[in-house]
């Protein structure tokens, strides 16, 4: 690992860094909700927008080419690559990221997902509820006390279906579980992430909320119905729950990568989505565990240099990999600090051989640009200016000569 201060300046040497701004037709041009009605299947906090994986994938890649994206999330990347006709490999550590990606690469058509619902819907009924685990009652805040026992009906026919229509089914219902409005199953909440049970109790008691029943088959029609008529993907996806930092995937067999790692944990995935992992039966604590929410910069280097050792056995020899990743302010004793990880993940994929081809600097208030170039700062944080923006960094890696970058056409530039 490296440990010389000028390990960035050396690995940025020969980069372009630019801003989102000189980029023709880029994704901010795109309108806010451009995208597959299946990137709505279900929501996930963090993830970056449908419109940038478009672009970056048709300037960087072709239909010939498998696309490798370790940190899945929400499927983002793996839906727009598959959506493109690419290949895909596609995993994350988190049981909801590798649910959620695989039904929105392997969605299923209208028939299916009759049949599917009709068949779950009919092993449920004939579940004796006296036979199911006690009630959890943090999440029974959310529901009609009907609705609740129907969700644990379906919840035990689902639970061990790792079938294409039973992960479809358990992450369209993930889609419908709680949010603000009459389309979900919960009373109405404030947003779509989940609050803690005492902040919903305390939310229904101040806005007078009361219980409605609401039918899950009914909801999961209606959900699904807003899904008929988007394009399906029709490129090959693999999805595997892994860590990223030992991949389940052949060496040399990805021709470019497109992710975007954690943030130095500036979001507990676990914890934003706890009431989606009770519906799918999960472990939270145990996927707290398993999740690297290091906010220590030094671990997260030591992490994040093995996720590079992954890439770039997994990649071919002629390759790309493109890594989102944003500053992070951390407040400290002394006042706030921004910190860069995008510097240290240069520098340590230098240490492999990548070569920062280009920055992208993906700055959401341009007017208010802090334009300190990135090689000038220190490596790990700045006192804090009271002008800084925290901005996402692009960083687009190159391994050997994996040709020239295409001009790109997208569908909002008409």
């Amino acid at each position: 690992m490296s440990q010389d201060y000028s390990a960035y300046e050396d690995a940025l040497s020969s980069a372009e860094i630019i801003g989102t701004e000189t980029l023709p037709h880029s994704w901010r041009e795109a309108p806010r909700a451009w995208g597959n009605e299946l990137h709505k299947l279900a929501p996930y906090v963090g993830g970056f927008p449908p419109a940038l994986a478009n672009y970056l994938l048709q300037q960087y890649t072709d239909p010939e080419m498998t696309v490798l994206d370790p940190f899945s999330g929400g499927g983002t990347t793996a839906l727009e690559a598959a959506l493109l006709d690419r290949d895909v490999l596609a995993s994350d550590v988190f049981s909801y990221a590798c649910t959620l990606t695989g039904a929105k690469t392997h969605p299923l058509t209208e028939d299916e997902f009759d049949a599917a619902l009709k068949r779950v819907k009919r092993d449920a009924d004939d579940i004796n509820p006296k036979t199911l685990p006690p009630v959890d009652e943090d999440a029974a805040i959310f529901f009609h006390d009907d609705t609740l026992q129907e969700l644990r009906q379906y919840r035990a026919v689902l639970k061990e279906d790792s079938s294409r229509d039973g992960r479809f089914l358990k992450a369209l219902i993930c889609g419908i579980l709680h949010g603000p409005s009459e389309l979900f199953l919960s009373i109405q909440t404030r947003d779509t992430f989940s609050g803690s049970a005492s902040y919903v109790k305390d939310y229904k008691e101040e806005h007078g909320l009361e219980e409605i029943y609401k039918s899950v088959d009914e909801k999961a029609s209606d959900k699904f119905n807003r899904l008929v008529g988007a394009q399906y993907p029709s490129g090959n996806t693999r999805v595997e729950q892994a860590d990223a930092t030992s991949l389940p995937f052949e060496d040399d067999t990805a021709d470019f990568v497109l992710t975007s790692p954690p943030y130095m944990h500036m979001l507990d995935y676990s914890w934003n989505n706890w009431l989606r992992l009770w519906w799918l039966d999960e472990d939270r604590s145990a996927e707290q565990d398993s999740l690297n929410q290091t906010s220590k910069v030094e671990l997260f280097r030591s992490f994040m240099t093995d996720v590079i050792a992954e890439l770039d056995r997994v990649l071919k020899s002629d390759s790309r990999a493109i890594i989102v990743i944003g500053d992070v302010r951390k407040h400290r004793q002394g006042g706030a600090k921004v910190v860069y990880p995008a510097r240290m993940i240069a520098a340590e994929a230098s240490e492999f051989g990548f070569e920062v081809e280009r920055v992208i600097e993906d700055d959401y208030n341009v007017d208010k640009r802090y334009y300190t170039q990135l090689n000038n700062l220190r490596w790990d944080e700045e006192e804090e200016d009271n002008e800084q923006e925290l901005i996402d960094r692009i960083l687009v890696l190159r391994k050997g000569d994996p040709g020239p970058q295409m001009e790109v056409t997208p569908e909002w530039s008409d």
